[in-house]
This record gives structure tokens, sequence and C-alpha cells, in this order.
């Protein structure tokens, strides 16, 4: 199981993201096995680094729906990384 460190940064290298937008990964409730436990989301980027984007988040959704929370600051269900551009 993918940490969601490795998971952001798996996206981050998928796509060229402006200087200073961010990538944010969110912890979601799962209900049940094969369900998804986290969302992702980016700031403004060009259409095609937004479709690669997307593109990468349903690849990951299916080969990675459940992702390890653990380690990561703030109470379960309420967790989030943020990986901005530098």
């Amino acid at each position: 199981m993918k940490t969601a460190q490795a998971l952001v940064r798996e996206l981050r290298r998928h796509v060229i993201l402006p200087h200073g937008v961010a990538i944010e990964l969110i912890a979601v409730p799962s209900r049940g096995p094969g369900e998804q436990n986290w969302r992702a989301g980016a700031g403004a980027m060009n259409d095609l680094e937004s479709d690669r984007f997307s593109q990468k988040v349903a690849e990951l959704d299916k080969s990675d729906p459940q992702i390890d929370w653990l380690g990561e600051e703030g109470q379960p269900g309420h967790r989030r990384v943020i990986l901005r551009a530098s």
C-alpha cells in the first residue's frame, strides 16, 4: 500500500506544475475494501497538464484506491498532504 506522500509525489512527477501551484491530497472516509480513501486536486494548470493530472488520478484510483495515511498530521479522515511547485 502506498503512503500519502508517495502518491502525491507520483502525481507531481507526472505533471508540470506552474510555479506556486499545489497538488493537494485529502483523506476521505472509505466505505469498505477497494473504496477510495483519498481525493486529489490541484491549482490552475494549462489544459494539457490538467488532462495529464486527471488521467493520472484516474489511473491511481484504479491501482491504489486506498493509501496509508499513518504518519500524516491531523485526525483520521481529516488529513491532507500538499506539495507545491517550486
